[in-house]
């Protein structure tokens, strides 16, 4: 008898109450999403400054390595910093590709 009646309320909602039921639904899926987008853009934030603090650090090595180049430039001396140089400027240029810039 008991499930009778559970199973009865259940299933006999009047309209209004399936629309309620169904806005408090769509109320807390918007809440999610909007948790959601905000950690997201949180999360890209984060990246974004943990992407330009190493393209800096990249950028400080490389003038560093410039600075310590022997004259004159084609020198033999110069080939591993001259590798190291063009590296890091690759690597600069695919953080700037991952970010949009």
């Amino acid at each position: 008898m008991a499930m009778m009646c559970a199973s009865t309320y259940a299933f006999c909602q009047t309209p209004a109450q399936k629309v309620m039921k169904a806005e408090r639904k769509v109320d807390t899926a918007e809440a999610r999403l909007e948790r959601a987008k905000e950690e997201q853009r949180k999360a890209s934030d984060a990246y974004r400054a943990d992407v330009k603090r190493q393209m800096d650090a990249n950028d400080r090595t490389i003038d560093s390595l410039k600075g310590k180049m022997v004259k004159p430039i084609t020198s033999p001396e110069n080939d591993g910093r001259k590798k190291k140089i063009d590296e890091l400027g690759e690597r600069n240029a695919d953080l700037r590709n991952k970010i949009g810039q």
